[in-house]
């Protein structure tokens, strides 16, 4: 059982692709009392406390102005966490409330928010071109060795875990795709 103060750390996986979910999980993880520390790729690092309402916004920026931060923060947003992952940058934003107030939002515009969701499908489609473009350079380089040298056990392990990565990447983009699609009712 955990104490208060005691950290923890919590494991998400291709969280970058549906941030509305992370975000979500988050605020649940603050209602059970687990506050969020810090975040490093796929790794949240969490403090236990006392449960509180907390709204998480998960912004993603390929560049920031130099009075970005100082916007948010002028509305009462405090910063947790920042980090760059290839093509973007991260920033989680976390602002308390009480139970008789409407859970914050970081923007109440509808055109900025579907700027936000076209941004994070755009850099998740150049990350997967990337990748497709990298292993066909690879597959291309298998193939001339298997025409030189065959089929070894270690080059077809290769190319079947090229295989698997190449799925879990277009997995991403089917996960960037649905939170697109679920942004829309907004």
């Amino acid at each position: 059982s955990k104490q208060v103060g005691d950290t923890f750390v919590k494991w998400k996986p291709n969280w970058m692709y549906a941030p509305d979910l992370v975000e979500n999980w988050l605020s649940d993880m603050s209602a059970e009392g687990n506050h969020l520390v810090g975040v490093w790729a796929t790794r949240f690092t969490f403090e236990k406390g006392l449960p509180k309402r907390v709204s998480y916004v998960c912004d993603y920026q390929f560049r920031t102005s130099p009075n970005y931060f100082d916007i948010h923060k002028s509305v009462g947003w405090r910063l947790k966490s920042t980090l760059s992952y290839l093509l973007a940058k991260y920033s989680f934003w976390v602002k308390e409330y009480e139970e008789n107030e409407k859970k914050p939002q970081f923007t109440y515009d509808a055109v900025e928010k579907g700027v936000q969701v076209g941004k994070t499908l755009l850099a998740s489609v150049i990350q997967l071109a990337l990748q497709i473009f990298i292993m066909l350079l690879v597959l291309r380089a298998n193939l001339s060795l298997y025409q030189e040298f065959g089929w070894t056990p270690i080059r077809l392990l290769f190319v079947g875990a090229l295989i698997i990565i190449f799925i879990v990447f277009c997995s991403s983009v089917v996960r960037t795709v649905k939170y697109a699609l679920r942004m829309r009712k907004f």
